[in-house]
């Protein structure tokens, strides 16, 4: 399997449709052959190619943590400025 230097991908929650992005980089992910069968078996079931469903499963995930960064930093920030009004 080649993969293709198309634009253009399904958005997994940021947004609605298909948006132009390029992907111009690579990342190679192992599998035996018993995962890769099941990651052709998921994507087939949403009707993507494995490494389309496995981008928009990591993508997801990547957004999921960086809100749950940024909770904890408002929630810090947040916390520091009712500590600093009840020290005035």
């Amino acid at each position: 399997q080649t993969a293709s230097a198309g634009i253009g991908m399904l958005c997994p929650t940021s947004c609605d449709g298909l948006i132009p992005m390029a992907k111009t980089e690579f990342l190679q992910i192992r599998f035996s052959p018993e995962d890769r069968q099941r990651l052709v078996n998921a994507a087939a079931g949403n009707h993507l190619d494995p490494s389309t469903w496995a981008r928009q499963i990591i993508m997801r995930a990547i957004e999921d943590w960086e809100k749950k960064q940024k909770g904890a930093a408002d929630k810090a920030s947040s916390a520091g400025k009712h500590k600093s009004k009840r020290e005035s």
